[in-house]
């Protein structure tokens, strides 16, 4: 497919692609258009390769996003079964990089709706990539040489064309409608009402900034360990750790120590201790527990379902939510279970009195923990999932007395 070019111009053509052949290829997974990931202007863009358009082709919605700045364009585009279009403009000299090549590129905008970005020939030739289809690859060959894999599908939405509706119409596959109704709503703001402050006032001492340092009371849930019979206790060496861990590692052992998490142990069991640095640049304490968990007991406790949670969300319009700090520790170790759950570090080691994380079970535990509390609310103003309990409902005047009796 081709564009009447005008007197003196030359003008871009872009061709249309196949998405299904005529004969059934014999690789399923090489069946699709090929696209790679870039980046313009240091902005993520989806980029379908195609030999068969002269130009490179932007989407007329992504400029704005892009930040570009377009210059007049001259010519039209015209794919197949669709009606010539004229060039909205063209940006010229835009940085882009792909893989190992970074360099300026001129992008003709046009409006498409299928697609963000289209690398024609014109990228092809002026960074001498090679396409290779059958290892799902572009080969560069530029200053920079590299090898780029190409995905085979697009992010976003999927569209579903009038013409794939019909086909499966004929093969009988089945169909499904859905529809969204929009509700509008005033959004809440001023000052925190009365009933409100009095409230929080009424139940402060359940919402404390630290956690007492004292064991949780007894309650009717404990995290319990069974073991699949026949199985060895688990011991691993402590890990090797830097200076700053070792400081942080004796840090974090006393303040569990002193809290009553924790208590020295002598166990043939022993799970190694490592760090994972946070996105504040602190560091958390990780338990090694793959090999105990490998010879747990599975709990099948179903854990909450987030599309059911939201479904309940539906018709509220006043939402109180309520997360548990450390909720896990608030969740004392089945008695006789400590042991099993000891930790080897170079300080010594410990078991924990209180449900640690990573823990196969730990999820299980706690949601038995949460239903069984809240029971006579669930679903009824309480939503729960894991850690985080959510009061919902739906006239004002019956939030601050569903809080009150949560």
């Amino acid at each position: 497919m081709t564009m009447p070019p005008r007197a003196g111009k030359t003008a871009p053509a872009l061709t249309g692609s196949h998405t299904e052949e005529e004969a059934q290829p014999r690789n399923p997974r090489k069946k699709g258009l090929m696209f790679v990931d870039v980046k313009i202007h240091s902005k993520p863009v989806r980029a379908m390769i195609d030999t068969g358009a002269t130009h490179n082709y932007l989407a007329s919605a992504e400029v704005e996003r892009l930040g570009l700045v377009l210059e007049k364009g001259v010519g039209r585009v015209k794919a197949i079964n669709l009606a010539a279009q004229p060039i909205a403009g063209v940006a010229k000299f835009v940085l882009i990089k792909v893989g190992h090549f970074e360099g300026k590129t001129n992008l003709s905008v046009v409006v498409m709706d299928n697609f963000n970005l289209i690398l024609g020939l014109e990228f092809l030739r002026d960074t001498r990539t090679a396409v290779l289809p059958h290892v799902d690859s572009l080969m560069m060959l530029g200053a920079k040489p590299c090898i780029i894999h190409t995905l085979t599908g697009r992010n976003g939405e999927k569209n579903l064309s009038a013409m794939q509706f019909e086909k499966g119409r004929k093969r009988n596959e089945p169909s499904y409608l859905c529809t969204l109704r929009f509700e509008e709503i005033e959004q809440a703001s001023g000052p925190i009402p009365g009933v409100i402050k009095k409230l929080l006032m009424e139940f402060e001492d359940v919402m404390p900034d630290e956690l007492p340092r004292k064991l949780p009371p007894k309650r009717a849930v404990d995290h319990e360990i069974e073991l699949v019979p026949g199985t060895k206790p688990p011991a691993r060496a402590p890990y090797k750790m830097s200076q700053p861990e070792l400081v942080e590692l004796r840090k974090q052992l006393k303040e569990m120590l002193e809290s009553g998490i924790i208590k020295p142990a002598m166990s043939p069991y022993g799970a190694s201790v490592l760090f994972q640095k946070k996105a504040d640049g602190s560091l958390c304490m990780c338990c090694d527990y793959r090999a105990l968990n490998k010879i747990t007991m599975k709990n099948k406790y179903p854990i909450p379902l987030v599309a059911d949670c939201f479904d309940r969300l539906s018709r509220a319009k006043y939402f109180t939510k309520i997360d548990l700090r450390s909720g896990y520790w608030q969740v004392r170790i089945k008695e006789g279970d400590e042991a099993k759950t000891t930790v080897v570090t170079r300080y010594g080691a410990f078991e924990f009195l209180v449900m640690p994380f990573g823990l196969t079970n730990a999820p299980a535990t706690f949601s038995t923990m949460m239903n069984q509390v809240l029971h006579g609310f669930l679903d009824e103003f309480v939503v729960v999932y894991w850690t985080i309990s959510l009061s919902i409902a739906e006239p004002w005047p019956s939030t601050w007395s569903i809080c009150g009796r949560f």
